[in-house]
């Protein structure tokens, strides 16, 4: 993910499902507090969620399954009050990522 996309402040969502993106989740995203939706699933992402994602404050939607993400998701997010749609690669017998709260646990091979 290119971390000049962290420099549009004005940016209410963003999509990068499905695009075949590698490398980690840079963590200047948290500086884009107008973020309302923020889907990041089905590429080849790796390493930990940044906590700095726990600062948007009006996000209402977050995916990111379906990727190499290991880790937790930031505590940050779980008290995000608009935060209704989250998903992850949480469930299954070998979580890669543990979320306490997300709306959505996917095992690592699919999700339903």
């Amino acid at each position: 993910i290119p971390e000049y996309l962290c420099g549009f402040t004005e940016l209410g969502s963003l999509f990068l499902d499905s695009n075949d993106l590698t490398g980690e989740i840079p963590s200047c995203l948290g500086n884009l507090q107008k973020l309302r939706q923020l889907y990041l699933f089905q590429n080849q992402l790796s390493g930990e969620i940044p906590d700095t994602l726990g600062s948007l404050s009006l996000l209402s939607g977050f995916g990111i399954e379906r990727n190499l993400l290991v880790g937790q998701v930031p505590q940050g997010m779980c008290t995000i009050r608009q935060l209704r749609d989250m998903w992850s690669d949480c469930g299954g017998p070998s979580p890669e990522i543990r979320c306490p709260c997300c709306s959505i646990c996917c095992p690592s091979s699919r999700c339903v």
